[in-house]
């Protein structure tokens, strides 16, 4: 039967790297350390979690980038004169020919989130059997 170290064991022989000062200083280590990392000195369910963490920071991300830019200066210019604030919303549009930019910029969001997310389901699976094989070996030996 395999033995399993303690706790303070495993921590003490691969502890995580230090992160820099600072409220935002933690962005560029988090998306640079590596996932073969992580799994090693991990468990499962941080690798899953900070993975999430990051798809979903670049999913926000580009949706920001992408959607802001066009979908703002058209409520902006709707025509239907609010003002402050309410001027950005979809309710400022006032012809409705310029509801077919909210269709195209969300078919393209889509068409790029769908298989971005697929992929990553593909990674989660790959590693989930991975796993499960690895432990299956261990306890047949």
């Amino acid at each position: 039967m395999p033995v399993v170290p303690a706790a303070d064991e495993t921590c003490c022989r691969n502890p995580s790297p230090e992160l820099p000062d600072g409220w935002f200083n933690w962005i560029r280590p988090f998306f640079a350390i590596k996932d073969d990392y992580i799994i090693n000195n991990c468990s499962l369910d941080g690798f899953f979690f900070l993975r999430f963490l990051r798809v979903l920071s670049i999913i926000c991300l580009a949706g920001c980038c992408f959607i802001w830019p066009i979908l703002l200066p058209i409520h902006s210019t709707g025509g239907s004169g609010l003002v402050q604030l309410d001027g950005l919303t979809i309710g400022n549009i006032a012809l409705p020919d310029k509801f077919y930019a909210h269709v195209v910029v969300a078919w393209c969001f889509f068409g790029w989130l769908t298989p971005t997310t697929t992929k990553e389901a593909v990674l989660i699976f790959s590693q989930v059997s991975c796993c499960s094989w690895c432990v299956e070996s261990a306890s047949t030996t």
